[in-house]
């Protein structure tokens, strides 16, 4: 990792780009960080973390997707409630087209694991912002949700 760090900081030399090594951090999978790990970028030495975000999804070290479904359930939670305190009132087929435009972005629960409690907990936050929109009770539909 350092020889290539080393070519990274030659390229950067030779056309002028600078790279920030308080910004920089790395993450290791599979097996934990010892002291043979050290890496140095232009002679700082590089951060390891549990946890990185990239592209908008977060990963950890155990490769599972605990920390991203609760980040993206979390954000998901906040879109219904904005949709619902700013246009609850209105016909409920807009609600429902505003709903798919603006709270149903799933980018990144490709990676998630579909028998896992983070998952599992999406479907049931999901499930609880559907009867909200649709303004009925869960205990009305479970039929539909078991199948």
């Amino acid at each position: 990792m350092n020889q290539m760090l080393s070519i990274c900081k030659s390229f950067a030399a030779e056309y002028n780009i600078t790279f920030n090594a308080k910004k920089t951090m790395c993450i290791k999978f599979g097996s934990p960080v010892t002291d043979d790990d050290k890496v140095y970028l232009d002679g700082t030495s590089i951060d390891w973390v549990d946890r990185i975000k990239h592209l908008g999804n977060t990963l950890n070290v155990k490769l599972n997707d605990v920390n991203d479904s609760d980040c993206k359930r979390c954000l998901f939670n906040a879109s219904v409630n904005k949709l619902l305190g700013n246009y609850g009132g209105i016909q409920t087929n807009i609600l429902c087209k505003l709903f798919r435009s603006y709270c149903c972005s799933c980018y990144g629960s490709q990676l998630w694991v579909l028998s896992s409690n983070g998952f599992r907990s999406c479907c049931i936050q999901w499930n609880k912002a559907v009867c909200k929109l649709l303004d009925c009770h869960i205990e009305s539909i479970r039929g539909y949700l078991d199948h």
